[in-house]
C-alpha cells in the first residue's frame, strides 16, 4: 500500500495542512505577548515553535475524535476526501492570513472533512457523537473563553488594588511570559492533535496501518491488552461470542512516528508565524497592558486544557479571541474595537460553509477526473 501516489499525495496535503495550521495559529499564542512588547517577536516565536510541538506529544483523545468520531470510517469514504479536505483547509486558512483575519483551522478541518465525506458517501457518513463534541468545543471557545478572561481578569485587578502601576508592570511582565508558554503548549496540545488524528485517518483509509485498534480490555476474547487489531479481527472475535460473554474494550491507537512527523511539521510552520494575525489579535482588537495579556491567555489556554482532557475539538483562535474581548471589556465596553471583532466573527461564520463547499467542489472534480 505504500507504493500508491493517492496515499502519499493525501499524507502532504496533511503535513501541508499541519504547516499552515501552525504557521497561521502560532500568533493565537504569541499575539498578546509580543504586542504588549514584554517579548521580541523573533524569541516568541521560537518559545511558541518549542512548546508547541512539546504540547503535541501530551494525550491523543482530540487526535482520536478526529480519527473517527467525525466521519465514520466504515463508510464507502476514500483518500480523496481526506485530500480534499486538506486542500479546503489550506486554501481557507491562506486567504483570511491574507487579510489578517484569524480564522479557525479546527472548523477548517472539520467542515473540510464533512464536506467531502457527504460528497463521498452522502449524510450517513457523519457521526453525531463526534459532532457533539465539535457543538461543545464551539461553547468552550466562546462562551468559556469570554467569561473566564472576565473573571481572570477582574481576579487580578483586586488582587493588585493596592499596587503601583510599575509593580504591576515589573510583576505581569514576568507573568505574561509563563502565561504565552502555557497558551503555546495548549495549542500543542488539541490543535497539534488534530491534524495527526486526520494523518492517521488516511493511513488506515489507504490501507497502510490496517491493525490501527488497541485492545484496552479483551473481554471474553483471546486478544491481550496492548494487542494491535484491525476492525475485521474485531468483529470476527464478536460473533464467536456467546451472548453473556463480555466484548472487548479498544481504542484508536496512534503511532509515535506519526505524532513526531506531525509535531515537527507543525513546529517548522510555527517558526514561519505571521505578523499580520499578531497585528490583528494583539494591536487592533484591544489596546493591551502585560496584566491584560496574562489574564487572557491564562483563561484561554485554562479552558484548551479542559477541553484536550476530555478530547473535545475546540478552536484556539476563537478562544484567545474572546478571552481577549473579556478582558477588553472590563475596562469599559468601547474598549474592544467591536468593528474589527464584527470581521473576525464574519470569519467565523464563513469558514463552516465555505470550507465544506470548497472540499466538496474538490472532492466532485477528483471523481470526474478518476482519481479516488
Amino acid at each position: 500500500m505504500w507504493s500508491d501516489p493517492g496515499l502519499w499525495l493525501a499524507l502532504a496535503l496533511v503535513l501541508g495542512a499541519e504547516f499552515v495550521n501552525g504557521w497561521t495559529d502560532a500568533p493565537n499564542a504569541i499575539a498578546t505577548v509580543v504586542s504588549t512588547r514584554v517579548m521580541r517577536p523573533i524569541p516568541a516565536v521560537i518559545m511558541a515553535t518549542i512548546l508547541n510541538m512539546a504540547g503535541a506529544f501530551f494525550g491523543t483523545a482530540v487526535a482520536i475524535t478526529i480519527a473517527r468520531g467525525i466521519l465514520d470510517p466504515s463508510a464507502p469514504i476514500t483518500l480523496a476526501v481526506v485530500a480534499a479536505a486538506m486542500v479546503a483547509v489550506i486554501c481557507w486558512s491562506t486567504l483570511a492570513w491574507r487579510y489578517g483575519i484569524p480564522t479557525s483551522e479546527s472548523h477548517a478541518l472539520i467542515s473540510g472533512l464533512a464536506g467531502a465525506g457527504l460528497a463521498a458517501a452522502g449524510p450517513r457518513v457523519l457521526l453525531w457523537a463526534g459532532w457533539q463534541k465539535v457543538l461543545l468545543g464551539l461553547v468552550f471557545s466562546t462562551v468559556l473563553g469570554f467569561g473566564l478572561g472576565y473573571l481572570f481578569i477582574v481576579a487580578v485587578l483586586w488582587l493588585c488594588r493596592r499596587w503601583t502601576p510599575q509593580r504591576v508592570g515589573k510583576v505581569f511582565g514576568k507573568l505574561q511570559m509563563l502565561s504565552a508558554a502555557f497558551m503555546a503548549f495548549s495549542h500543542g496540545t488539541n490543535d497539534g492533535q488534530k491534524f495527526i488524528g486526520v494523518f492517521v485517518l488516511a493511513l488506515v483509509l489507504g490501507g497502510a496501518y490496517p491493525q490501527h485498534l488497541e485492545v484496552l480490555d479483551p473481554g471474553s476474547t483471546s486478544f491481550e491488552a496492548g494487542m494491535l487489531v484491525s476492525p475485521e479481527q474485531i468483529d470476527e472475535a464478536k460473533q464467536k461470542l456467546a451472548p453473556t460473554d463480555t466484548p472487548p474494550d479498544v481504542r484508536q491507537h496512534v503511532p509515535w512516528w506519526v505524532i513526531i512527523v506531525c509535531a515537527v511539521t507543525m513546529g517548522v510552520g510555527t517558526s514561519s508565524g505571521g505578523w499580520r494575525i499578531i497585528r490583528t489579535m494583539g494591536l487592533r482588537l484591544v489596546k493591551m497592558e502585560p496584566y491584560h495579556g496574562f489574564a487572557a491567555e491564562t483563561a484561554a489556554a485554562s479552558a484548551i486544557q479542559v477541553a484536550t482532557v476530555f478530547g473535545i475539538p475546540l478552536s484556539t483562535t476563537h478562544t484567545i479571541n474572546t478571552a481577549i474581548m473579556g478582558v477588553g471589556s472590563t475596562k469599559r465596553f468601547s474598549a474592544v474595537r467591536w468593528g474589527v471583532a464584527g470581521e473576525i466573527v464574519f470569519a467565523w461564520m464563513l469558514t463552516f460553509p465555505a470550507c465544506a463547499v470548497m472540499a466538496f467542489v474538490v472532492h466532485f472534480l477528483l471523481d470526474v477526473v478518476g482519481v479516488t
